[in-house]
C-alpha cells in the first residue's frame, strides 16, 4: 500500500508498506518521475517512506502526484480544503481569551493567599 502523507511546496513523502523490505520500490517512483524536471527521489526504507523533492517554481505539486499516480502507484485524490481565515481569528481570539481569563484568576489566587498570609502574620 502506498499513501501520500504530507506535502508542502517542493516536497511530498509517501508511506510505501513494505519497503524496508524491498527497497527497489523506490525504483517505481523514479521511473514515474523521470520526465517530471527538478523531481528528486529519496528512498528510507527504514522508515517505509519515499521523499520526493522538486523544485516548485519549476513544477507544481499537483503534476508530481498527477504523475504517479498515472502509474497506478497511488490513486487521486482531491485537494485538501483549507481553514478559512476568519475560522483560525475566531480559534485565535478563543485561545488568546481563555490564557487572559486564567492569567486574571490566576493572579486573583496569589494576591488572595498573599494577604490571607499577611493577615494571619499579623495576629
Amino acid at each position: 500500500m502506498i499513501y501520500l502523507v504530507h506535502r508542502v511546496p517542493g516536497r511530498c513523502r509517501f508511506k510505501v508498506t513494505g519497503l524496508r523490505s524491498d527497497p527497489s520500490k523506490a525504483a517505481m517512483f523514479r521511473e514515474a518521475l523521470a520526465d517530471v524536471p527538478t523531481a528528486q527521489v529519496e528512498a528510507r526504507p527504514r522508515a517505509d517512506s519515499v521523499i520526493v523533492t522538486f523544485d516548485p517554481k519549476i513544477v507544481r505539486g499537483e503534476a508530481v502526484l498527477a504523475a504517479i499516480a498515472e502509474q497506478g502507484l497511488i490513486a487521486p485524490s482531491p485537494p485538501v480544503p483549507t481553514a478559512s481565515p476568519r475560522g483560525l481569528v475566531t480559534a485565535l481570539g478563543s485561545a488568546v481569551g481563555h490564557a487572559v481569563v486564567a492569567a486574571v484568576v490566576k493572579g486573583g489566587a496569589e494576591r488572595s493567599v498573599t494577604g490571607v498570609i499577611r493577615r494571619l502574620r499579623k495576629r
